[in-house]
């Protein structure tokens, strides 16, 4: 480890002030003051021309640079080390999946370390090109798959909600009947999604039909999310993307007489890849850890 000496030394000339130095690494003032004099004596120089301004000596320079070298060859080890025991997986998300399962805060939850990792953004097509391409090790998506290509883990069994603007028209009510629906201004995913294909599944097996409904789409759930109030319109969204919204009252959850639905979310791979082992430690806690 780099002398913590030296560390103080490296902080003051970041901080220019003794206090802040010593709030910043949690020691006292007087132990930066004798930090600093021990490397004084340690080394017979003197460190500044002026310890108001903390101009350095010549001497003070060469201590500096040298203190810096040694803290990225310590930065450099510690990054290599940690590198022993983590691995990287490049993973794929359609973009309603990345919004219910933020990568990072999931892989978080999942790993006993957290691993080094690329998470990307696709539409589903986009996906399965890169699977096969081997630009991805895994997808996480919401959309149907050839299963005598891809080997699939379920990850959830995720809830799709109608959401509303609890200030709009339907503010004041709890559900939403058919008739309102059918009507209704509603704001998309795009039609090759996943989520869209299990909506309209959804009212197909109801036998609810859409009439003369002013509709707008895109596969951004951030932007659903803020078109809802904006066109006083309706969104079905999975549960996980808007749970925050709901809770806060900024989105209002609408019940549907007799409707229910839900989506699988996989993690998917070609049958063709040959796992290595942090992979298939992978595969194993993301198993483990389906809800």
């Amino acid at each position: 480890m780099i002398d913590t000496k030296l560390i103080t030394f490296l902080t003051l000339l970041e901080e220019k002030n003794y206090s802040k130095t010593a709030a910043r690494l949690y020691i006292t003032q007087p132990a930066v003051t004798h930090h600093i004099k021990s490397l004084e004596k340690e080394y017979d120089i003197s460190l500044f021309k002026n310890s108001k301004t903390f101009e350095l000596t010549k001497a003070g320079s060469m201590l500096l640079e040298y203190a810096k070298s040694l803290k990225l060859q310590e930065e450099f080890l510690l990054a290599n080390m940690k590198k022993q025991d983590s691995f990287v997986c490049n993973l794929g998300f359609t973009p309603m999946v990345k919004a219910m399962i933020p990568p990072i805060e999931f892989l978080k939850q999942i790993f006993y370390e957290t691993p080094s990792f690329n998470a990307y953004t696709y539409t589903s097509q986009e996906l399965f090109e890169h699977l096969n391409s081997g630009k991805i090790d895994f997808a996480f998506i919401d959309n149907s798959f050839d299963s005598s290509s891809y080997e699939s883990i379920q990850v959830t069994n995720e809830k799709v909600v109608l959401v509303g603007d609890p200030k709009g028209q339907y503010g004041s009510k709890d559900r939403i009947t058919r008739e309102q629906l059918s009507v209704a201004t509603l704001i998309w995913p795009n039609e090759d999604s996943g989520l869209y294909k299990c909506i309209h599944n959804a009212l197909k097996s109801k036998n609810i039909k859409l009439k003369n409904n002013y509709s707008v789409s895109s596969n951004d759930p951030d932007l659903i999310r803020r078109l809802v109030p904006l066109t006083d319109g309706l969104a079905f969204m999975y549960y996980d993307t808007v749970k925050e919204d709901i809770e806060a009252g900024r989105l209002k959850k609408f019940d549907i007489l007799n409707l229910q639905i839900t989506q699988n979310i996989y993690v998917i791979y070609p049958k063709s890849l040959a796992l290595d082992d942090n992979q298939k430690k992978l595969l194993e806690i993301v198993s483990k850890s389906s809800r």
